[in-house]
């Protein structure tokens, strides 16, 4: 992670550290799911220009998950595609 923060600064990236109790993708997020997909259902959300893989179903993302608030918000809590239990 030190050596990734570091490549990005040097590209001009702004890279800060997230300091978290707890990880996410898990129950510990369940109250905040619903206030989170709420908020997001008030952005307008756009399919990709680039694929990229879904960290829930380690597939490419669709269209309908890009710009779907449920996904976003079930991401949450949900263990990453791919990930041990």
């Amino acid at each position: 992670m030190e050596a990734l923060a570091k490549a990005l600064s040097a590209d001009g990236i702004r890279v800060s550290r997230l300091r978290t109790s707890h990880a996410f993708h898990s129950p510990m997020v369940q109250g905040a799911v619903e206030p989170f997909r709420h908020a997001v259902a008030q952005v307008r959300l756009s399919p990709p220009r680039l694929p990229y893989v879904s960290s829930v179903t380690g597939a490419p993302i669709t269209a309908g998950q890009a710009t779907d608030p449920g996904y976003w918000a079930a991401s949450w809590s949900r263990r990453c595609a791919g990930s041990r239990p």
